[in-house]
């Protein structure tokens, strides 16, 4: 930036030194040559001069208001009307239609229990160390819901159970706690809590499993019509099919006998087969929106929505056969998660910044008007900013993600042995070209080096 600034520099000077020479010959070429000067400069420092003028939105606040935060589990951002223009969701769209929309939000991790556990804490697995099926949550890390409740938030927990629930004391610092595993069943449960609890300020957590594997629960309403392969008798599972390409029978245990007699030892997904596997996926998406509609009806009906802030996010999203099925590996569509905040009073704005979920803590408190907590890997995003964010897993081994923005580097282990993958996410979203070999990658292992390390 400095050297292009340096070559507007000297381009005004020669220009200054040929209409001062022209003014001195001939006066009445002068002016002429002036206009077309300023034209070129215009066309030339315009995009600097606009940079130079231009700041980040206006942070919002919402001193003293409620915090409503939605989590379904794998929910995709792309299957979001608001983010892609996709029909699957008119309710979320209408509801979010003025929200703050984060377009580059990440998860800490690829599957839920590490990744919820960072947003509830604002830490990464490293330090909050719930990185296994078994391993303990310790007592002395502060989670969102023990700091709202210490600042006078009563504090709401309708979880999902398993990795996002009390089975691994994530319910800690929770003056009410329910388990509604999905709204499928239990979405009777959310709507009286919304009317019931009349306390405020008060903090809500509404975590659900509905857009989760299997993926043909709720019949198809989309693009899944008239399939008739080798999927579509069984419930399908992404747990079921963990080899892209060779799916092996003793990893199907949910599918139609049909499929494994069809094709003995080795399973592959046909294009079609591909396409009703996403469709059904939609289909569950669908269904969310359909209940959350009656939640937002609820919140509305309460007459709380002029001084409440409603979140929708998601701990991580989901493979469909992009690169992988399910939730393990680190690519952009499990990864870069929505993050919607309707705030009272605040205007439509898109934030392109790097933000990780575990900025959601600092960043609700300080929206609410209270100190930020200190002692947090998480950042106030309404004043701080990113250079790089980080994504860390131990299943089925180590691995790390760094990214900038603008390049992802993705490594097995702190050691950089095993598969090494560099993706410009900005010129190659699918993360389709390795350019690691290509394009230098030492910064970003030196950053994942002081990650692990730090």
């Amino acid at each position: 930036m400095n050297g292009e600034i340096a070559n507007i520099v000297l381009g005004v000077v020669i220009a200054a030194s040929v209409l001062g020479y022209m003014y001195q010959r001939d006066k009445r070429l002068f002016f002429p040559a002036l206009g077309f000067f300023a034209f070129v400069a215009l066309m030339v420092s315009g995009p600097y001069v606009t940079g130079f003028f231009a700041h980040d939105p206006v942070a919002p606040t919402c001193e003293g208001c409620n915090v409503v935060i939605i989590v379904p589990e794998v929910l995709r951002k792309d299957y979001l009307g608001v983010y892609s223009g996709v029909s699957y969701t008119p309710s979320i769209d209408a509801f979010f239609a003025d929200a703050w929309k984060f377009t580059n939000y990440y998860g800490t991790a690829p599957w839920t229990l590490p990744s919820h556990t960072s947003m509830l804490t604002g830490l990464y697995p490293k330090n909050h160390k719930l990185i296994h099926n078994g391993y303990n949550f310790s007592e002395d890390i502060m989670t969102m819901a023990q700091y709202f409740a210490k600042n006078g938030y009563f504090t709401i927990s309708l979880n999902g159970g398993g990795h996002m629930g009390a089975d691994y004391n994530l319910t800690r610092g929770f003056s009410y706690a329910r388990e509604l595993y999905r709204f499928e069943n239990n979405l009777d449960i959310a709507l009286d809590t919304i009317e019931a609890f009349t306390i405020e300020p008060f903090l809500m957590l509404m975590s659900v499993y509905d857009v989760h594997d299997p993926y043909n629960r709720y019949g198809p309403v989309s693009a899944a019509t008239g399939y008739t392969g080798v999927l579509a008798s069984d419930p399908i599972s992404t747990r079921s099919l963990e080899h892209t390409g060779e799916l092996y029978v003793q990893n199907i245990v949910n599918l139609s006998r049909a499929f494994v007699t069809s094709n003995q030892s080795i399973v592959t997904l046909s294009d079609e087969d591909v396409a009703y596997f996403r469709a059904r996926y939609a289909d569950n998406v669908v269904h969310l929106d359909s209940k959350l509609k009656s939640v937002f009806d609820a919140l509305e009906a309460r007459g709380i929505l002029n001084n409440t802030i409603v979140v929708l996010t998601s701990n991580h999203g989901e493979e469909l056969y992009e690169h992988w099925l399910s939730h393990s590996l680190m690519y952009e569509p499990v990864m870069n998660t929505p993050l919607l905040l309707r705030i009272p009073q605040a205007t439509k704005t898109t934030y392109t910044k790097l933000m990780s979920n575990v900025d959601l803590f600092p960043s609700l408190s300080a929206l609410v008007g209270l100190d930020v907590p200190k002692n947090i890997d998480g950042i106030n995003i309404w004043n701080e900013s990113h250079d790089y964010i980080f994504g860390e897993s131990d299943i089925p081994r180590h691995k790390y993600m760094v990214t900038d923005g603008t390049y992802k580097l993705l490594v097995e282990n702190e050691h950089f042995l095993g598969t090494i993958e560099l993706y410009n996410i900005k010129n190659d979203p699918g993360e389709n070209y390795n350019v690691y070999g290509l394009t230098g990658a030492q910064t970003y292992f030196d950053q994942i080096t002081l990650f692990s390390r730090s």
